[in-house]
C-alpha cells in the first residue's frame, strides 16, 4: 500500500480543522467548498463595472484616471481575469 502524506489542515470557510492528503486543498468538505466558489465568483462579478455602467461613467472614471477610454477599460478587463 501508498504512504501518503497526510496534512492537517484548517478549512477556509468554517475554520473546522481536518485531514488531507492534498497540500492545495482549501476546504474541509464539499459544502464549504461550494461556499468558497460562491464567494470567489461573487467577488469576481462586483469588480467588473465597465459592463454595467453606461458610456459617460466609464468615460469620466478613465479621465480620472489619467487614461483613455480604451486603455481603461483594457486595464479594468485585465484586472477582473
Amino acid at each position: 500500500m501508498l504512504n501518503s502524506k497526510v496534512y492537517i489542515k484548517k478549512c477556509i470557510i468554517c475554520g473546522k480543522t481536518y485531514e488531507s492528503i492534498s497540500a492545495r486543498a482549501l476546504t474541509c468538505g464539499k459544502p464549504c467548498r461550494n461556499e468558497y466558489h460562491r464567494r470567489k465568483d461573487r467577488e469576481k462579478r462586483s469588480v467588473k463595472t465597465c459592463r454595467n455602467s453606461t458610456l459617460d461613467d466609464v468615460l469620466r472614471k478613465a479621465r480620472e484616471a489619467g487614461m483613455s477610454y480604451g486603455k481603461y477599460v483594457a486595464t479594468v478587463e485585465r484586472i477582473a481575469k
